[in-house]
């Protein structure tokens, strides 16, 4: 039987050495050089570094159309064990993709796993040290991480890109790789992608909490979604079932633990583990009936040995267009840590700018603050046409950890509708609400949000901009934090907004003892501190609950009013049992719980599909 078995494999590493190398590694028997020319054009070229006592090749595929003085994205991938850099490049599409999206894609090779050795197929594969390799092996004492922090520092000097825009996707052992990049060096990256690669590390601490999209085979033998004994040229190892790997990621990132439905159609499940805080989340497809190839392009080797393969998925195109919804630049980076007992940091008064379509950086000088205040706003592109008419106001009130993830989706979305007519043309104001200001003046007063926003940004935004400067121009919304503080001032200052839209608004208690506060129960001492000046009975006058009883009859019936929450969202019961106690205080408004949605903001709006449309026609007059 040992010498069946020893044959069986032999056989096996034939056929890898046949099918695999002959396409793959002719790039080893050269000397490793550096091909890019100065300034850089358009084409594939090579960029060979010395790192580690070791001589490291990267493919670079530089786009059609580059120009040095408008950098680019730049997306690194990371070829599985026993691939190579330029076949990832040709094989499954990143260069063709490259070249009709306007990104760099970078595909350096792996080491073998005796690196001093050349490779040779399953006996000595190139590889990443991702974190499962065994301490002892000569490859496990190579410093990838070093190696690619390196990489990027070589490449913008000799390709420019934009540094807020840099992703990383690896496929197999390089899917390994990657979460390890996004464990240790996730400060220079802004998400991460994953197929038939999970997380290898048993404690995880990234700097920077990365957005993060993962592809499974539901019938990968490499890596089975239950777990298993798994053969492999090199030795048998033994896996967990996925879920484990997937859930504690998910921890590590701040979302929650168990996944939420998002789809399951046409062969794709898709999960997302969602955010605990309106931070990154974790998105999963599994592919029925796919195997380990990367999904949309077969591989060179036989099913047997990496099971069957789907179309249904394009992997590069659906990366891509992760990628791309995480593009902005400028973002903070952490868009909203978990505490976990650690104070979070404060974000200033004055924000990174924000550089997409339509939307412009403000600073004003506030009195209240004695400091310079940032804030972003959105003007329809009627607003430059039309120089004699004046537009009503969407003032956005941002989660906790500070808004400027959200201003690029969000301004895209009201964008996309005003083009097509869904809506009036309005501006949309997104203010700087700090990390956790709960957009109220804090009690020691050093933190005067309500002040600045009321009584300072609205007056300046009125005399910057043509706005309709009353309360029947001015539209007030908010999500989670930014839905507490839309709840608050839009109550207690209903003379300046005649509508007010309340999105998974909390903390909704008045004990502040909900089930947010009980999985991070160090957010809720630092912003009862903070903000509240450790006073339960102030957080208790400054909820939006004692709010509504105080300014029950000034809203009612006069101010236009909803409070949305998806049914999946940990604020829902508490946002429910709000809509409540507005009913009992005979305060007109709608209450709407949309299906399928968690404490997302982009899929709640949405998910409100034609209505959302119809109340921002009623706000402002537009039938």
């Amino acid at each position: 039987m040992a010498k069946f078995r020893r044959k069986r494999w032999l056989r096996f590493l034939g056929i890898i050495v046949v099918i695999t190398f002959a396409a793959r590694y002719v790039l080893w028997a050269a000397e490793a050089t550096t091909t890019i020319p100065f300034p850089p054009t358009p084409g594939t070229f090579s960029l060979a570094i010395e790192s580690g006592g070791f001589d490291r090749v990267a493919n670079i595929h530089i786009p059609t159309g580059y120009k040095v003085d408008t950098k680019p994205p730049l997306v690194l991938v990371l070829h599985g064990a026993g691939g190579s850099g330029s076949y990832v490049l040709e094989k499954d599409g990143w260069a063709a993709k490259a070249d009709q999206a306007g990104f760099v894609v970078v595909a350096p090779d792996g080491l073998p796993a005796f690196p001093r050795l050349k490779p040779a197929a399953g006996a000595n594969p190139a590889l990443w040290n991702s974190g499962q390799l065994n301490p002892r092996s000569p490859r496990a004492a190579v410093d990838d991480v070093a190696y690619f922090s390196e990489l990027l520092d070589r490449l913008n000097e000799a390709v420019p890109y934009d540094k807020q825009r840099v992703f990383v996707v690896g496929h197999s052992n390089g899917g390994m790789m990657a979460f390890r990049l996004a464990s240790e060096l996730s400060e220079r990256f802004t998400a991460v992608g994953a197929v038939a690669g999970l997380l290898t590390l048993e404690n995880p601490q990234p700097k920077k909490l990365l957005p993060t999209l993962c592809m499974l085979g539901s019938k990968d033998p490499l890596m089975p979604i239950d777990g298993g004994e798994v053969k492999l040229p090199w030795g048998t190892r033994q896996y967990k079932p996925v879920s484990e790997s997937l859930r504690r990621w998910a921890k590590t990132i701040g979302c929650e633990e168990e996944p939420t439905i998002i789809s399951d159609e046409d062969q794709v499940r898709k999960v997302e583990y969602p955010s605990r805080s309106n931070g990154p989340t974790l998105t999963v497809l599994y592919l029925e009936g796919h195997g380990h190839h990367w999904p949309g392009f077969k591989s060179s080797l036989p099913d047997q040995y990496v099971g069957p393969y789907s179309t249904a998925v394009n992997a590069t195109d659906a990366m891509w267009d992760f990628f791309r919804k995480h593009s902005q630049a400028g973002l903070p980076q952490n868009p909203e840590p978990m505490s976990d007992g650690v104070d979070r940091p404060s974000l200033s008064w004055t924000t990174p700018a924000i550089n997409t379509e339509r939307v412009q950086y403000q600073t004003f000088d506030s009195t209240a603050a004695q400091s310079k205040v940032s804030y972003h706003v959105y003007t329809p592109e009627v607003y430059e046409k039309d120089k004699d008419r004046n537009f009503p106001v969407l003032y956005w009130l941002h989660g906790t950890g500070g808004g400027l993830a959200g201003i690029k989706p969000l301004s895209e979305f009201f964008d996309d509708a005003i083009r097509a007519e869904k809506i009036p043309a309005m501006l949309v104001v997104f203010p700087n609400g700090l990390a956790s200001s709960m957009w109220c003046d804090s009690k020691d007063r050093t933190v005067p949000m309500e002040t600045v926003l009321i009584k300072e940004l609205i007056p300046h935004v009125d005399k910057t901009f043509r706005t309709v400067a009353n309360r029947d121009g001015r539209l007030l919304e908010g999500f989670s934090m930014g839905g507490y503080g839309a709840a608050r001032l839009g109550f207690i200052h209903s003379d300046m907004f005649s509508t007010v839209s309340i999105l998974a608004g909390g903390p909704m208690d008045l004990e502040f003892q909900g089930p947010r506060t009980k999985s991070n129960p160090g957010e809720r001492e630092r912003i009862l501190r903070d903000t509240f000046g450790d006073d339960l009975d102030d957080f208790k006058a400054q909820s939006p609950l004692t709010i509504a009883e105080k300014n029950a009859a000034a809203v009612s019936g006069k101010s236009t009013i909803r409070v949305v929450v998806g049914d999946r969202d940990f604020t829902a019961a508490l946002n429910r049992a709000y809509s409540e106690h507005l009913k009992k205080l005979k305060v007109d408004h709608e209450f709407v719980v949309v299906p399928g949605v968690a404490h997302e903001t982009m899929r709640l709006l949405k998910g409100l599909g034609e209505a959302n449309w119809d109340f921002y026609c009623g706000a402002f007059g537009k039938k």
